[in-house]
């Protein structure tokens, strides 16, 4: 059985973010993403 992993993206570039929170879905992983990191400290 794979185990599932839980990513936090923090980038401003929202391209970067979309294509790696995809590839990381792909693999069955849950992500979150922010911006920010005012966005990524209340994620």
């Amino acid at each position: 059985m794979t185990q599932r992993h839980r990513y936090l993206i923090v980038d401003d570039d929202p391209a970067f973010c979309a294509a790696l929170a995809r590839s990381l879905e792909r693999l069955h992983h849950e992500v979150a993403i922010a911006h920010d990191a005012d966005a990524a400290l209340s994620a």
